[in-house]
């Protein structure tokens, strides 16, 4: 699948993309756009700030949060319930030719 967004009448050469499972269900990976930059370097610095803004959003008492810096996280959290989650998240940024999905 090729991406055609356009901001500003220029064409958005990299997407960041996030692949994202969770526990305990583990039905399957969820594949979506985050967001798109001119550059690979923007969208390396989008990813950055969306894992420290996730990195934020978990930093709850009893929360395990892991980051790889490069790539994604993992969070163990805890339900209502009391039971142990897992969220775990990737991110890429792929050039807007290049669709990770699973045909």
């Amino acid at each position: 699948m090729r991406h055609a967004a356009v901001s500003a009448g220029l064409l958005l050469a990299w997407i960041l993309w996030s692949e994202s499972t969770s526990s305990p269900s583990l039905k399957g990976t969820q594949w979506s756009v985050v967001d798109a930059s001119e550059t690979e370097a923007g969208c390396r610095r989008m990813l950055q700030e969306r894992l420290a803004r996730d990195k934020a959003n978990f930093s709850e008492p009893g929360v395990i949060f892991r980051s790889d810096e490069k790539t994604g996280y993992v969070a163990f959290i805890k339900d209502e319930k009391g039971n142990s989650l897992m969220i775990w998240i990737n991110l890429y940024c792929l050039p807007e030719s290049v669709d990770p999905r699973p045909k």
